[in-house]
């Protein structure tokens, strides 16, 4: 699937690029350039992101500690003409894993296809990268519920001045079988109703929520489905005054309309400085006893967190955790080096 689409977005990209370049003979997006920056004579731009810490973890019986390097990836990113992009993605942490292979064209300023291995457009806190987050996990919710890492198309569109963002694709499961098959769909929305300074200065709202669905439990290995009629769906919030801001993202699955895991998060958050960054958060999940509907287990964790940026590309941080269910405290240390990522 991965070269039907890499074979359908070269083509068209250069026939685009011929014809503007025979529209206007200076247009520097011509076939040549087009090439050029594909072989990599412009183009492309490797990346690194490479993060490493020590943890500190302290139970009832017993206190262990670890060094350990969390993630090691690279990426290669560039792009042909101003339409056709381009992002490679892998993780060298133990041994080579490929994350996403990404293929992306713009119609025009509102509309953009992408094609390929990547996240489907579920959820806030999953589609973040890595170097992006501000702890140094994800919730719990955002790693379990979720469609997580496809090979699809989707196509992407911004209205209202990019106020709201539609996002739909098609996928072919994750599944071991690797079937060819279109068999899940997973639609998000995202919109500002209130931009900084519209209504009240330094005051911004953003709101959004996602939907997926599959008739086939083998779509989603990471979920306990044992019926047909799979249901994923989740709602996000975020408000921000000044250098303080307050989120929540909810998420749920069901199959055949019985609950079977949901699990929220409520993060809140200070910019200090220009540099640095504290936040606390609340991280909640249940499994749920299919056919009763029914919780079976109940995952709180409590988190405080602080990230330093003291140079360009570097970011240090410290994490305090307390993890209710297991009765565990633990104290996560992390250093990063990122550069040209996603």
């Amino acid at each position: 699937m991965i070269k039907q689409f890499l074979i359908f977005f070269l083509l068209l990209n250069f026939l685009s690029c011929w014809a503007m370049a025979q529209e206007n003979e200076r247009d520097s997006t011509s076939w040549i350039n087009a090439i050029q920056h594909f072989i990599g004579q412009f183009q492309p731009r490797p990346g690194i992101m490479a993060q490493f810490g020590a943890d500190v973890k302290v139970s009832e019986d017993k206190t262990t500690s670890d060094f350990l390097i969390r993630n090691l990836r690279v990426y290669l990113i560039g792009s042909t003409g101003s339409n056709f992009s381009y992002l490679f993605q892998g993780d060298l942490n133990g041994w080579f894993r490929l994350l996403g292979l990404k293929l992306s064209y713009r119609l025009n300023d509102n509309f953009k296809i992408e094609g390929g291995r990547f996240k489907t457009p579920f959820g806030v806190e999953f589609l973040k990268n890595d170097a992006k987050l501000l702890f140094m996990k994800r919730s719990i919710v955002a790693t379990i519920i979720g469609p997580l890492r496809q090979h699809g198309l989707q196509l992407q569109s911004l209205f209202f001045d990019k106020r709201l963002t539609l996002t739909t694709g098609v996928f072919n499961g994750d599944t071991v079988k690797h079937r060819r098959e279109i068999s899940l769909f997973v639609g998000k929305i995202q919109t500002t109703p209130i931009k900084k300074n519209e209504v009240i200065q330094n005051l911004q709202l953003e709101l959004g929520g996602s939907i997926a669905y599959t008739n086939d439990r083998h779509d989603l290995l990471t979920q306990p489905f044992v019926e047909k009629n799979i249901i994923l769906y989740g709602f996000n919030s975020r408000i921000t005054y000044d250098s303080y801001w307050l989120e929540c993202e909810y998420d749920a699955a069901s199959s055949n309309n019985l609950r079977t895991r949901d699990g929220f998060y409520l993060d809140g958050g200070w910019k200090i400085a220009s540099d640095m960054e504290a936040a606390i958060r609340f991280d909640w999940y249940s499994n749920y006893y299919f056919r009763l509907n029914e919780p079976i287990g109940i995952y709180r964790k409590y988190i405080i967190g602080m990230n330093y940026y003291p140079l360009d590309r570097i970011k240090l941080q410290l994490m305090l955790e307390r993890d209710q269910t297991n009765k565990v405290n633990a104290c996560y240390l992390n250093c990063q080096y990122a550069v040209n990522f996603e």
